[in-house]
């Protein structure tokens, strides 16, 4: 699984079945159980491109994954309705995080 794959499967199971409409990068990040220096490094970049409103400099990942996601406050992130059709592709056996 990639990055780009494993972010909006951790977003699933924060939006689907711990009912949170708004989450931030250290939920996803402890969900996936990534370390931080890890999630700096590698995840935070793939993250920051799944933005709606990234700010630039992110980089390039497949369209299907840009623009699932949106800043709603500091810190905190919300699904734009392109990210709730790209997160409930996902069938119940493919939510397994590994």
């Amino acid at each position: 699984m990639t990055i780009a794959e494993g972010i909006p499967k951790g977003i699933y199971i924060l939006v689907n079945d711990k009912q949170k409409n708004e989450f931030s990068r250290k939920d996803v990040r402890d969900l996936l159980k990534i370390d931080k220096i890890k999630w700096s490094l590698s995840y935070n970049p793939i993250f920051q491109a799944m933005r709606i409103d990234q700010p630039g400099r992110a980089p390039l990942i497949k369209e299907e994954y840009v623009g699932i996601l949106i800043r709603k406050d500091r810190g905190i992130y919300a699904l734009t309705p392109k990210g709730f059709k790209l997160i409930n592709k996902f069938k119940p056996n493919d939510r397994a995080i590994k």
